[in-house]
């Protein structure tokens, strides 16, 4: 003889019902700012400066994945400034 074989149930499974088995949601990620084009663009005291961080932040020039210690004190952006990639250069001219 056979034995009956508990059936799987089908379809979409069920929400949980005990708080422990809910998963806890995602934490969202601080959005990054960028300053106007009028602001960047108009060649007025913007100054490189270096931060406090002991690892580099990652350059916010698009196409650039360099790592720097060097932000724009104007637009509070970070750039590379270095001799063979001067991000803070192409960022601030047209």
């Amino acid at each position: 003889m056979k034995k009956p074989q508990a059936q799987k149930t089908r379809g979409r499974p069920s929400t949980p019902t005990s708080p422990a088995e809910q998963e806890q949601p995602l934490l969202k990620q601080a959005m990054e700012r960028h300053p106007l084009p009028e602001v960047q663009m108009d060649m007025m005291d913007h100054m490189p400066n270096y931060d406090d961080k002991l690892e580099g932040t990652r350059c916010k020039q698009p196409f650039c994945s360099g790592k720097t210690q060097v932000y724009c004190d104007k637009c509070k952006v970070n750039l590379c400034f270095v001799p063979h990639r001067n991000c803070f250069k192409a960022a601030h001219r047209k």
